[in-house]
């Protein structure tokens, strides 16, 4: 490791990072771009589609101080509880 870091002007250190990085180009699979950030009519239908299967969330429980707005009411059909923090 001393040699190769030294041939390449490096701490070892850096030789191992340099190493490792140019294993995983080679060796990892690269996977294709996706199409980028999700558009807001995107967006808005999956939340559509989100609350129209679990229904609003409801805020049980907060981290810090109280919530700027009341919460909403959850949708009939959907009643689900979601804690804000899990109990440890």
């Amino acid at each position: 490791m001393k040699a190769i870091a030294e041939a390449l002007d490096l701490t070892e250190t850096a030789a191992v990072h340099r190493g490792l990085v140019e294993l995983a180009q080679r060796y990892v699979p690269q996977y294709p771009r996706d199409n980028g950030p999700v558009a807001e009519d995107q967006h808005r239908a999956i939340a559509e589609a989100v609350r129209s299967k679990h229904g609003e969330p409801v805020i049980t429980e907060m981290l810090f101080g109280a919530p700027s707005q009341p919460a909403r009411k959850v949708k009939s059909g959907g009643s689900k509880r979601v804690p804000a923090s899990r109990a440890r």
